[in-house]
């Protein structure tokens, strides 16, 4: 799991744990350096819905997945949450988010889910028979 703190256009980091560099394969420094890069792996389709989430400042809570492709190909599913910092006054300043690697439990579901089919497609073709005693 990953974790970072940024101001509120998120056009600052101010913390990035090491975990950043093992879930998207990229470097903190590049994040440092560009800290909105985290959305160029973002996948096409999942974008819109990542960026709707961090433009509504309500209060800027957000709770979402998407998928991201690492530079070396290898697509992840990722769960994004993010928290309000509040200053003395209690005023939203800064936002921390954590970022979890969820692709084994996405895979497992959808193994699942194949299963399920298989067997059901299985139990529509199977003849049953009832014995009388």
């Amino acid at each position: 799991m990953c974790s970072s703190c940024k101001n509120l256009d998120s056009s600052q980091i101010y913390y990035v744990s090491p975990a950043y560099e093992q879930i998207w394969g990229r470097t903190c420094e590049s994040l440092y350096a560009n800290p909105n890069s985290w959305a160029d792996s973002i996948h096409p389709d999942d974008l819109p819905r990542a960026l709707s989430h961090l433009s509504d400042r309500s209060d800027c809570g957000f709770d979402y997945e998407v998928r991201i492709f690492r530079p070396d190909g290898d697509m992840r599913w990722i769960q994004v949450r993010g928290f309000p910092i509040l200053d003395a006054a209690g005023n939203v300043y800064r936002t921390a988010g954590v970022a979890a690697d969820i692709t084994e439990r996405k895979q497992a579901a959808q193994e699942l889910r194949l299963s399920e089919r298989r067997f059901g497609d299985l139990l529509k073709n199977v003849d049953l028979a009832s014995v009388d005693a």
